[in-house]
């Protein structure tokens, strides 16, 4: 998708985290529980891995430039305000011949009725779990990558797919790229990953680089951005789909900083933006697991903080299926 021909209505973004649909009480009255179970729905775009409907793409406003020096790494990164529902798209579909999926390892336990909170959490979501991790390997986005977190979570996926893609490959002839100043992160990726003052790019950016690539390799699959509340990932776990997530790095609070003007329209990045891939939840600990490609290896994050972040950044996620 080329700058020119993308058009993104002006609306302001609330920056205050939405309210979870997982309750925290620890205290839960049967009639609630019942009454939560009853009315509880996914999103468009949620775990029932359907074709969303698109809509407008989030609009974009200024923001004062604040330099970025509360992150260690090197990654400047930045963001756009837009409209509270962030929007969901289609991505391209591509046809074809696609390779086996990848083994996957999930581990599942009921969820304990004296455990209040990850029970009201279970009943909220509808998960028939406790706990599930999908079996990734961890890429690295060191040294070819300095700022390539988001190829590089694609290429994490596309391995465990069954795909042997390389990250620098996907980075350098798939991946839409525009210098700094004149690039939209959701068209693009804002310069170079392979150069320590790019920023990087938003879920869109990444769809497009995966259906890229699968239509040059004639697979049937398709990657397509999905905008919904954090809960509703999980559904996608236990489906064995790994989970393309924007948040920040090291779960660090965003802040708006650089604005470019991106053909007549004030684009504001936030930083310091970060993606990984979510493989797996534990609801009794409340701590997700994923691959984070700064760090090259699977960790866990606290979930609370990381659906906070998660929201910060919009709500954006790439699922490949």
């Amino acid at each position: 998708m080329s700058r020119s021909s993308r058009t993104t209505p002006t609306a302001q973004l609330s920056d205050s985290p939405r309210m979870f649909a997982l309750a925290k009480s620890g205290v839960v009255l049967l009639a609630t529980a019942a009454i939560a179970l009853g009315t509880v729905s996914c999103s468009s775009g949620g775990s029932g891995g359907g074709t969303a409907s698109p809509t407008s793409v989030p609009s974009t406003t200024s923001q004062p430039y604040v330099s970025d020096t509360s992150a260690s790494d090197s990654k400047p990164k930045t963001t756009s305000q837009e409209s509270t529902a962030a929007s969901t798209r289609d991505a391209t579909n591509t046809t074809g011949a696609a390779p086996s999926s990848a083994q996957t390892a999930n581990t599942q336990q009921s969820s304990g009725a004296d455990n209040a909170s990850a029970s009201n959490a279970e009943s909220a979501t509808g998960l028939a779990s406790s706990t599930s991790t999908l079996a990734v390997q961890p890429l690295s986005q060191y040294p070819e990558l300095p700022n390539g977190c988001e190829v590089t979570s694609l290429a994490t996926v596309l391995n465990y797919l069954g795909y042997n893609v390389d990250k620098t490959n996907l980075s350098d002839s798939f991946l839409p790229k525009a210098p700094v100043g004149e690039a939209d992160f959701y068209a693009e990726f804002v310069g170079n990953p392979r150069d320590d003052d790019a920023f990087g790019c938003y879920a869109p950016v990444i769809a497009t680089t995966a259906n890229s690539y699968f239509a040059s390799v004639g697979s049937a699959l398709t990657a397509r951005e999905i905008n919904v509340p954090f809960s509703d990932l999980f559904g996608y776990i236990d489906s064995g789909t790994p989970v393309i997530v924007w948040a920040t790095q090291h779960m660090q609070e965003s802040y708006y900083s650089v604005t470019w003007n991106i053909n007549g329209k004030d684009m504001t990045w936030r930083t310091p933006e970060h993606c990984m891939v979510l493989v797996g939840y534990n609801m009794p600990e409340r701590t997700v697991t994923v691959s984070d490609p700064m760090l090259g290896e699977i960790t866990s994050y606290d979930m609370d903080l990381f659906e906070t972040r998660y929201n910060e950044l919009y709500q954006q996620a790439v699922v490949i299926q």
